[in-house]
């Protein structure tokens, strides 16, 4: 085993333990009236796309070329300030920083479950740090 697969190993075990942690079932998505927002009444050419403070959205979008850089972004709190700039992104009708943002968390998050669902005991195939054992 290299240090890379430890690497990425404890990466993922870090984001496992992490979306345990989250409780998705507490959040309300039905609340959302997404039909009254009236996006026709929004003035995009006043809209000053640089002066949203994008750095979360740019930092999660790079972070998702490799599962070390999501564990480091989660680690370091990079989920609120990324749902932060969604926030400002909408409000600010930034749809395109919106919608990245929002693909990008779409995607931590999944790979957030995968890597919970990998290292939930008695489920899937537990990576051990030693040598494999032949098949029989």
């Amino acid at each position: 085993m290299t240090d890379d697969d430890s690497d990425v190993r404890d990466a993922l075990r870090a984001l496992a333990a992490d979306a345990r942690t989250v409780d998705t079932d507490a959040i309300d998505t039905d609340a959302i009236d997404t039909d009254a927002i009236d996006t026709d009444a929004i003035d995009t050419d006043a809209i000053d796309t640089d002066a949203i403070d994008t750095d979360a959205i740019d930092e999660a979008t790079a972070a998702l070329d490799d599962v070390r850089d999501a564990a480091s972004f989660v680690a370091d709190g990079g989920l609120a300030r990324l749902r932060r700039d969604i926030e400002r992104a909408d409000r600010a009708g930034d749809r395109s920083a919106a919608r990245r943002g929002r693909e990008a968390l779409d995607a931590i998050e999944r790979c957030r479950r995968a890597a919970a669902d990998h290292f939930h005991s008695g489920r899937g195939t537990v990576l051990g740090a030693g040598a494999q054992r032949p098949p029989r």
